[in-house]
Formats: C-alpha cells, structure tokens, sequence
C-alpha cells in the first residue's frame, strides 16, 4: 500500500501552469528551467482549535503543489478551488517547503504506510499557527489518520513525528491554553 496522489482538477491544473512560470523565477532569484509541479494535495484548514472536536470540522482551502528541479524541492505553489473556477494564490519558498519534502521522505517510510493507504493532506491550524501532514486512512472513519507537524512548529509539538489525531488536538488544546493563560 502506499500514499495516494490525488490529481488537481484541470482548472487547478490549468492556474498552475500559466502562473508558476511566470512568479517561481521572481520567488527564487532566478529561471528554473527544469522545474517539475509534482505530488498535488489538498490543503485544509481548522481555524481554531477550541472550536473544533475533530478532524470533520476541516475545511478545503486550495490546493498545493511541491515544485522540485533536479530533486530538490525549490517550493510550492497553490492555487485556491472555488468551484468550477481558480485562483492561483502563492509560490512559496518558505521553511515549510523543505519541511514538507522531509515529511514526504518520512511518511513513505513508515510501517503504517506501508500497511495501509493514505492520502497526503496539508492541515493548517490558524490560531495554533501550526501547520501538519495529515494521511488520511482511506477508511474514512479517521481512525488510521496520521499527523505529522511540520518544521517550524510550537513549543511542545514534536515536528516530524506521527501523531493520532487525537494525540495532536490534546496537545495543540494544551498548548493554546498554556498560551492563553500567559497572556493574561
């Protein structure tokens, strides 16, 4: 078994293309003539953890695009899917790039993975300013889900490490009231 790539709807694909051209050589510094958009995933968002009792709360957001040249990631790209339509939104070249390539190593390597099938999310935690991998089982009851934070993370989240879902909501919760409390 393994991870499932799920494919961008052509609009996706269509914004992706005409832009990234365009907007990569002014993100990086420079052309990059051998580029390559692979491993297209969903991106989601749960805007507050206090708010949320689980993993149904998160809502698709855009869809996003690891860019690699001679494989190394070089950035990503995402374009927002409203629809039948869509609006290139970013190319990244942030942190979370390299964060996300390292993620991609790791989950291909677990033994659960290994077990089972997944498909490979992005999950953005808003107030938590945290941003995780999130297989989803393709038993669509959550219970084989994975969460792995991504580098940079908060104080207290091991970044690169698999989480239950469950696991990971106790400790943002913990970590936004420890936060909370502090600010008073």
């Amino acid at each position: 078994m393994s991870i499932e790539w799920i494919t961008a709807p052509k609009h996706v694909i269509d914004v992706v293309e005409q832009s990234v051209p365009v907007l990569l050589p002014i993100a990086i510094g420079r052309s990059a003539p051998n580029a390559i958009f692979e491993r297209p995933h969903r991106v989601f968002s749960i805007d507050s953890i206090d708010h949320s009792e689980s993993l149904n709360q998160a809502v698709v957001i855009a869809w996003r695009y690891l860019i690699t040249e001679n494989d190394k990631a070089i950035a990503t790209a995402e374009a927002l899917d409203h629809g039948e339509m869509a609006r290139f939104s970013n190319v990244n070249v942030g942190p979370f790039v390299s964060a996300t390539a390292d993620a991609i190593r790791l989950v291909e390597a677990l033994p659960e993975v290994s077990r089972g099938q997944y498909e490979f999310r992005l999950l953005h935690f808003g107030s938590e300013h945290t941003v995780t991998v999130w297989l989803r089982g393709i038993v669509r009851d959550f219970t084989n889900d994975l969460m792995i934070a991504l580098n940079p993370s908060p104080v207290g989240l091991k970044p690169m490490q698999a989480y239950s879902p469950l696991e990971l909501f106790s400790m943002l919760r913990s970590l936004h009231s420890e936060t909370s409390a502090s600010d008073l």
